[in-house]
């Protein structure tokens, strides 16, 4: 009995059926690619409406039309065209998703990513507030641009030159130092440091005056009394403060009584000095008074019978001015 050779089912279809299954793999590849293409166009937004927006920067610093623009960590649209104005600024214009419109308000500013500097620029737009219009479009936004690599390097050229001064100085240092010196300095904190350590153990082992302070319980107890005696001490101080509080209080009083008192006859005092400015002729006055009064006396006593009654009184009448003023 003789085994028969194993065939492929293919040979055993029919010619119109093997044309039939060519046909529907090729049009289910055609499936296949238009998906793929139409994922594709539905991914890059080609066919989505677009709002253009532009910008005026003094350097590029790596934007290209494949320069993406970002709006709060979104990625919304991209650069459209670069151009070179009359005052030689870039002209820049991007434009961004219908979609992404909302976000875009009459406060939004932008920047460009630092990874510029490498590169890879995007434009960052920060989203604006919501109680405000939206940027019609056509408008300007503004973008800050981060600072060139040559600005960089000459903010960073005071550094290095101060880095390389203070090198040139700790050489300068290091060549005059002496190894001898450094030798002997190195063997002085050593002994420093083996006394420090001696000092450690005998406070450690209760030796000193510090060492029992804080390990002997005798002179532990007596540093506590002495505390506690200065406690009471302090304490009784207080007392007499407070006691005596009323008797400095008073004291106060009394000095501002006193100094009120002072201020009263200082006035006083003025008052009596004007008073005496006009004494002179008060006493002036009353020395022509008195002489006025002494004729006067003496015509009524020449009148009959009274000049024969009243004694005659002295011729001159003087009045001292000195004892007055006593």
């Amino acid at each position: 009995m003789t085994k028969k050779p194993n065939i492929h089912y293919i040979h055993y279809l029919s010619q119109t059926a093997k044309e039939r299954l060519v046909g529907g793999f090729f049009i289910l590849s055609l499936f296949i690619i238009a998906g793929l293409v139409g994922m594709k166009v539905k991914s890059s937004n080609i066919f989505d409406e677009v709002i253009t927006y532009h910008t005026h920067m003094q350097t590029a610093q790596g934007i290209s039309l494949e320069t993406l623009v970002n709006i709060s960590g979104i990625e919304a649209g991209k650069v459209s065209s670069i151009e070179i104005t009359d005052d030689n600024s870039i002209h820049i214009q991007f434009f961004i998703y219908k979609r992404f419109e909302k976000l875009i308000r009459t406060d939004s500013k932008g920047v460009l990513s630092k990874l510029s500097l490498i590169g890879n620029s995007v434009i960052m737009i920060t989203a604006g507030r919501s109680s405000l219009p939206l940027l019609p479009s056509g408008a300007e936004i503004i973008i800050d641009e981060p600072i060139t690599t040559n600005d960089l390097m000459e903010g960073m050229l005071p550094v290095i030159n101060d880095l390389d001064s203070i090198a040139s100085y700790l050489s300068d240092i290091i060549a005059v130092i002496e190894p001898d010196s450094i030798e002997a300095s190195t063997e002085s904190i050593k002994t420093i440091l083996a006394d420090i350590e001696g000092m450690t153990a005998h406070i450690s082992s209760g030796q000193g005056l510090v060492g029992k302070a804080l390990y002997d319980t005798q002179q532990a107890e007596k540093v506590t009394e002495s505390l506690n005696s200065t406690a009471a001490s302090l304490a009784g101080v207080e007392q007499r403060v407070t006691e005596i509080e009323p008797l400095i209080n008073s004291l106060t009083a009394l000095a501002d009584e006193s100094g009120q008192l002072i201020i009263d006859m200082r006035a006083s005092l003025k008052k009596i000095d004007a008073e005496l400015e006009h004494l002179p002729e008060i006493i002036n006055n009353a020395e022509t008074l008195l002489q006025s009064t002494g004729e006067t006396v003496q015509g009524v006593q020449k009148i009959w019978p009274l000049s024969t009654v009243m004694p005659q009184p002295s011729k001159v009448l003087v009045i001292d001015g000195d004892s007055l003023h006593d």
